[in-house]
């Protein structure tokens, strides 16, 4: 398994050792970071057909999508905790990768609602990973993020690493610690190629404004929407 704290490419995807047609999952394709990620590699890649796999929820818009009209995109409006749904989206288009962006997300709602989080990034990974791993899917790119370290402290100087212990605090970082360990499980028992990325907060265009709590993003947001609007 290949564990990295990386930006996101289509490098190791690319270097496959199948030469098969590239079928391309993408969960969570109509947030902000899915859709960004969308719109910069469907037209990069024209040879490869993405399937984007999203439900819609608040932190969706499909207009989000600047790449609908291109031959090699798709979508589908599923929610990943269903498991009949998306084992028929398995037979229909035979993924080769799956990138899982969907999650549930903001630790604040996390704290009032916990069991979407639950079913969602739990769930509905281990929905994924179960359906990846039966039908021979090359590779795994499961999305996670650094709240699964916990917190440092304030004034903290501890530099997180690869190798530092998981230690979540909330439901939200705790469950996606969760489906790190449920991937990592399919990578040892099964064999199952999963790749495990954590970021740090993300911000930018197209993100869900009702979960804007932090100072810094705000006061980003806000300069964003000056220059663009001014």
């Amino acid at each position: 398994m290949h564990l990295c704290i990386c930006i996101i490419s289509m490098k190791k995807i690319k270097n496959s050792k199948s030469k098969k047609v590239r079928i391309i999952f993408i969960t969570g394709g109509a947030g902000f970071i899915g859709s960004s990620y969308l719109n910069k590699y469907v037209p990069f890649y024209p040879h490869y057909q993405f399937v984007n796999i999203d439900c819609l929820t608040y932190a969706g818009n499909i207009k989000n999508i600047a790449v609908s009209y291109y031959p090699n995109y798709s979508f589908e409006r599923v929610d990943i905790r269903d498991f009949k749904k998306i084992e028929k989206l398995f037979i229909k288009y035979k993924p080769s990768d799956i990138i899982h962006f969907a999650a549930e997300t903001h630790v604040d709602a996390s704290i009032r609602s916990q069991n979407i989080f639950i079913e969602t990034n739990i769930l509905g990974t281990h929905n994924l990973l179960n359906m990846a791993k039966k039908y021979g899917v090359d590779r795994f790119h499961q999305i996670s993020t650094d709240e699964i370290y916990g917190s440092s402290g304030r004034n903290n100087k501890t530099v997180f690493t690869e190798t530092s212990a998981l230690m979540p605090s909330n439901p939200y970082s705790a469950s996606k610690a969760s489906a790190e360990l449920i991937a990592m499980a399919y990578y040892k028992t099964f064999g199952l190629n999963v790749v495990i990325t954590r970021s740090s907060n993300n911000y930018g265009p197209n993100q869900a404004i009702i979960y804007y709590k932090s100072f810094t993003k705000q006061k980003i947001t806000a300069l964003w929407f000056w220059r663009k609007y001014s």
